[in-house]
């Protein structure tokens, strides 16, 4: 759990697409003896760290610049 400086907290949790759907239209979720605010997150881009082009991961890059040095 990341702390934020009013003493709150956040983390992040993984949930198949429909079961996050599901949760984050009720706003709210029971985790122990607390109710805590739930929102989704926009999905992210694949990014390949061997090319640097976005859309496709390193495993897929047929790419033949290497610019995985570069960073």
């Amino acid at each position: 759990m990341r702390q934020s400086s009013g003493g709150k907290g956040a983390i992040w949790v993984r949930y198949p697409a429909l079961a996050a759907k599901r949760i984050a239209d009720s706003r709210r979720i029971t985790v122990g003896w607390v109710s805590a605010r739930v929102q989704l997150l926009q999905p992210r881009l694949l990014q390949c760290y061997r090319c640097m082009e976005l859309g496709h991961v390193l495993r897929s890059c047929i790419n033949p610049a290497d610019r995985s040095g570069a960073c």
